[in-house]
């Protein structure tokens, strides 16, 4: 915040480094969640006792903004794993503690800014606001459903933005996942929630500059949405669906390749493979397997998922798929075809998602790519 002026003087300031590590495995920031003390250094030359009211029943502040550290234990790196040795240890076994706690609405699976989204619940006052960063998965992603009900029932989700500029689908400098932006309003006392929306904003274009970004944001605050409530579709066009999705069809997915071009699918990877194919596919496997699980990952609308469902009768079928308005498309045809009893789709990134120990055999259909955890 100061590299605009680097010849000014900071005389006064309330920038604060949270200790972190140590003999006794401090959390930073985290520490907010279990005390409402700390002694935190200013810019390391001095230190002084600053006291906040997040732990206890009377949150102040009117907005908190925050880029919450994304880590997941997951392809080698590890929460707090810019610690090391016995400080790891501890406060790796702190950090645990605090994930179970049944006051804390987070699951570390989904990595560490789950309990800061959390943090920021609890310091917010009614009518205020938080703003974040975090990967895309929050939207549908297993992990994340306890911080998902806890925006739901504690905030008006105002905004959630995405980014779709080509190969720059985040909002973060340091890492390359796809990320969304959200900015929620925590409800008042007694406050009527019956007309609450929430603008959704798909950026073909990212800002390059603070300059641009501010100009996003005055656009976004101007504009009117459009069809916030779209019209619900005729009892014949769910009728007609309905008897495509038995007759082996995939209407629901046709329509989103109409709506998005074969460039934009591409760079997620999303091919939408012909049923022939499909077809095809399941059959080779058919002669090869009789199997007890059937994944898919990056199921897309589903259509590997379902021609298995109906191959292989008595197996459990295993959805992956990360765009959270496939994964719904999904989970349509999946019911549609009678096959939900059975199935499930997970709102996660294939090539990260590990589906886990399962005692039968396990069929992978669809991309390569996925993490294979041991299976029978």
């Amino acid at each position: 915040m100061l590299l605009g002026t680097p010849g000014a003087s900071v005389t006064r300031t309330r920038l604060y480094q949270m200790p972190f590590g140590g003999p006794g495995g401090q959390l930073g920031s985290l520490e907010l969640l279990t005390q409402s003390e700390i002694v935190p250094t200013l810019f390391d030359v001095g230190r002084r006792n600053i006291t906040v009211d997040v732990a206890g029943s009377s949150p102040t502040l009117d907005y908190v903004v925050m880029n919450p550290p994304f880590t997941r234990s997951v392809g080698g790196s590890q929460l707090l794993g810019s610690l090391g040795g016995n400080a790891f240890s501890e406060a790796r076994r702190r950090l645990s503690e605090l994930a179970r706690s049944p006051d804390v609405s987070a699951n570390l699976n989904a990595g560490l800014g789950a309990p800061f989204i959390d943090l920021a619940a609890r310091a917010v006052r009614p009518g205020g606001r938080i703003a974040f960063v975090l990967p895309k998965t929050l939207l549908t992603g297993e992990s994340w459903e306890p911080t998902r009900k806890l925006l739901g029932s504690e905030f008006h989700v105002e905004f959630v933005m995405t980014a779709h500029e080509p190969g720059h689908w985040n909002f973060s400098d340091s890492t390359e996942l796809s990320e969304v932006l959200v900015v929620a309003r925590r409800w008042g006392e007694d406050e009527d929630r019956s007309d609450a929306m929430t603008t959704w904003i798909a950026l073909s274009d990212n800002p390059d500059t603070a300059v641009e970004a501010l100009g996003v944001a005055s656009a976004v605050r101007r504009a009117a949405p459009a069809a916030l409530r779209p019209p619900k579709p005729s009892a014949k066009v769910l009728r007609d669906a309905r008897r495509a999705i038995r007759d082996g069809g995939d209407p629901l997915g046709t329509v989103l390749c109409t709506l998005r071009s074969p460039d934009e699918r591409r760079a997620d990877g999303a091919t939408y493979t012909p049923a022939a194919i499909v077809d095809a596919m399941v059959d080779w496997a058919a002669t090869e397997t009789k199997p007890g699980r059937v994944v898919d990952p990056g199921t897309g609308s589903g259509r590997f998922a379902v021609a298995a469902g109906r191959r292989f009768p008595r197996a459990e079928i295993l959805a992956v798929e990360l765009d959270p308005v496939a994964s719904i498309l999904a989970r349509g045809h999946l019911a549609a075809a009678g096959l939900s009893g059975r199935a499930r789709v997970v709102g996660n990134d294939y090539r990260t998602f590990a589906a886990g120990r399962f005692e039968d055999t396990t069929l992978y259909l669809g991309k390569w790519g996925m993490p294979l955890a041991p299976v029978g």
